[in-house]
């Protein structure tokens, strides 16, 4: 039997705040008011809820499961906190002794599993630190829950901070060897992808399918050795993708020459990559994870931010 990993792999995201208002026609503007203070404030709503065991704290999303967050704590610079994924749709199973029992043997039927997701907000600059965790809730849970919670904001969204290096190392004159990519089942990039590529279109989805997975490799000819192909989309979606959807981005590699060298398209100079050691519960140290958020932003991505206040 294989020993179990002691140790998990996380990427941390970095993104702007963006504020949204309405005009006198209903249409949403981009707000030239400060998203720091506002977005602080509605930190201090939420953590009166917290200290005052609101049953409210907990909004339902679209899928059926309940989120909720946590606030760890609230410094003068930064704010750390949990976003909680309380699933409903997926139980997984349990395995003893190469044996698979459904894990609501053990669990009462109104107990959930909850998915962790820690974030820091930089109040300086506007700016979001969130752990990447394929299972959990996505980026964009922050503006639905904020928006949910308090009628500061009209409107809100999380921009990417990237740096795009790893798209850029692609020559878009030459064949490749190797696409290989898993994306989350039913998602929004899932979706898209059905609708604007070949290899995705299929005529019947799966809700019993939690990840897609496509692999295209170089095959041998007789004549010509080994013969690449053409990327099986446009680069313009390829770099729509990288730069909206790679939370519904499991794996993605590529490869122009050798398969073993290949290139990770979700590796880049302002994306965090940290390995811990897992607890005896099996979770993540949650202050190891806020110094890694922090630490990595300090000396790395605050140099393309600029101070909101």
């Amino acid at each position: 039997m294989a020993k179990e990993k002691s140790t998990v792999s996380r990427s941390i995201y970095y993104y702007d705040a963006i504020m949204y208002h309405r005009d006198s026609k209903g249409n949403l503007q981009r707000s030239n008011n400060k998203a720091g203070s506002i977005i602080s404030s509605v930190f201090s709503q939420i953590k009166k809820m917290q200290l005052d065991n609101d049953d409210d704290i907990m909004i339902k999303v679209k899928s059926g499961n309940k989120l909720f967050m946590i606030i760890d704590n609230d410094s003068e610079n930064r704010i750390d906190f949990r976003i909680v994924l309380s699933r409903r749709d997926i139980i997984p199973f349990v395995e003893k002794d190469g044996k698979l029992e459904s894990l609501t043997n053990y669990i009462d039927k109104n107990q959930n599993i909850a998915e962790i997701t820690h974030g820091v907000y930089f109040k300086e600059y506007g700016v979001f630190g969130i752990e990447y965790n394929f299972n959990g809730a996505r980026s964009s849970a922050i503006p639905q829950y904020f928006m949910e919670q308090s009628n500061l904001i009209e409107y809100m969204q999380l921009s990417n901070i990237l740096n795009m290096d790893a798209y850029l190392k692609l020559n878009t004159k030459k064949d490749y060897s190797l696409f290989d990519i898993t994306i989350r089942n039913n998602s929004i990039l899932h979706n898209k992808l059905m609708e604007r590529t070949s290899i995705f279109a299929v005529k019947e989805k799966f809700d019993e399918v939690e990840t897609y997975e496509i692999i295209l490799r170089k095959r041998k000819t007789k004549k010509n050795g080994y013969k690449g192909f053409n990327l099986p989309m446009s680069y313009g979606l390829l770099e729509e993708i990288l730069k909206k959807d790679r939370e519904d981005i499991e794996k993605f590699r590529v490869s122009q020459d050798k398969i073993s060298e290949n290139i990770d398209l979700l590796s880049d100079k302002f994306v965090n990559k940290v390995t811990f050691v897992k607890e005896k519960n099996r979770s993540i140290d949650s202050k190891n994870m806020y110094e890694n958020i922090s630490s990595y932003f300090e000396l790395v991505v605050s140099e393309n931010c600029e101070k909101v206040e």
